[in-house]
């Protein structure tokens, strides 16, 4: 893959038929040519299937790349590391496939605050639920998302989700995600490192 300013690095592991769906909204995404790398670690619903049919048929304004990691590889830090790794580019976006962009501005409205602050180290998207989510898993995305203008009082309540986010890939190389465990929390740790560094 040649260098883009920015590059999707899209992580698939069975979220059909939301795969399918994170695809086509991205393709209407009006940032121009862009980078994406697909990394799908052992879907057995046919996300695989939708994702190598994209790979031979794909909008000529993103450079797509398709990978597949054995299952047993994958780990939330150690898959985004070896990924960010792999892509050159200034920014990086990292989504989940089930994670569909809510509109056509998602990417540059994602991406635009890196131009305006070299302090900022990230980005991320407000989450909203799908109408069909479990009631419990709404009330988080809702608490953690909530659906109006705000601000936290305390610095260390960030919570920045790698589901749908930006990172700039110098102040990555700084410091790598965790890898200790199988931990779905790589995102929050790194964030609060990233804020006690002076970054934003």
């Amino acid at each position: 893959m040649k260098r883009h300013s920015v590059i999707i690095i899209l992580r698939s592991y069975n979220g059909m038929p939301y795969t399918r769906d994170t695809l086509h909204a991205l393709c209407r995404q009006g940032l121009g040519e862009f980078g994406m790398l697909a990394i799908d670690s052992g879907s057995n619903d046919g996300a695989v299937d939708v994702l190598r049919k994209f790979a031979e048929n794909h909008p000529p304004h993103i450079d797509f790349q398709f990978v597949q990691i054995p299952k047993d590889e994958f780990g939330h830090g150690k898959t985004l590391n070896r990924a960010l790794e792999q892509v050159d580019c200034e920014i990086a976006v990292l989504l989940n496939d089930d994670a569909t962009p809510a509109d056509e501005h998602w990417l540059e409205t994602l991406v635009a605050p890196f131009a305006r602050d070299e302090k900022i180290a990230a980005t991320f998207s407000r989450q909203t639920p799908r109408p069909d989510l479990r009631p419990l898993f709404r009330h988080d995305m809702e608490r953690f998302f909530p659906p109006h203008e705000w601000k936290r009082k305390w610095k260390y309540m960030i919570h920045y989700s790698h589901s749908a986010a930006a990172v700039r890939r110098l102040v990555w190389k700084k410091r790598h995600y965790y890898t200790h465990f199988d931990a779905t929390s790589e995102d929050e740790e790194w964030a609060h490192w990233a804020v006690g560094e002076g970054y934003a």
